[in-house]
């Protein structure tokens, strides 16, 4: 096969079918324990909680561990985090590091007054929008500050968005196969 032709077979095999979302979640821990999660849409996971309680004044946190990867051929753009849970007198603080060769940080914190209040969800969060997948760290810390505080977390959900690479640096990848098919051709004629 001549590497024109091969190049080009090879950057129609990098384009997914539109709309067949294969995100995928592994290695979970909760609290450093092996653990589940339920699917939560076509990209999303969902982790319950048990426990995750706290009354009065205090402090308690939960560390959830996963690893998420795109759909091949995509890039992880973003996600949505949806806890369910409330707050009254206290704070929650939800902790959210994507590590790949660097880390990308988000901080979700909600602080309510002497009304009970619910979580609310939060959306478009933005990756860098260069990973294909990400080690997550997820910290929910519950603080409750008055004898009456009531902050829970029982339902932790996200979900992600991705998408196709741009055509410049399919193009850009496609030409680099071309050139390296045809160096090692080259070679071989030799």
């Amino acid at each position: 096969m001549k590497p024109t032709k091969l190049g080009l077979l090879m950057l129609g095999m990098m384009i997914p079918v539109s709309g067949a979302y294969a995100i995928t979640f592994s290695n979970i821990l909760i609290n450093n324990l092996p653990a589940s999660g339920t699917p939560f849409g076509p990209n999303g996971i969902t982790f319950t909680i048990p426990n995750h309680f706290l009354v009065g004044i205090g402090f308690q946190t939960l560390q959830i561990d996963y690893r998420v990867d795109a759909t091949p051929g995509n890039f992880l753009t973003g996600f949505d985090m949806f806890p369910v849970g409330n707050s009254r007198n206290g704070t929650v603080d939800i902790q959210v590091d994507h590590s790949n060769g660097g880390l990308e940080s988000h901080l979700y914190s909600v602080t309510s007054g002497s009304s009970l209040i619910s979580l609310p969800s939060q959306t478009n969060i933005a990756l860098s929008g260069t990973k294909t997948f990400y080690d997550v760290t997820t910290t929910i810390d519950l603080t409750g500050i008055a004898a009456n505080s009531v902050n829970t977390v029982s339902l932790y959900s996200v979900s992600y968005a991705e998408a196709v690479p741009e055509p410049a640096t399919m193009a850009a990848v496609a030409f680099g196969l071309t050139a390296l098919a045809a160096r090692r051709r080259k070679e071989v004629k030799r």
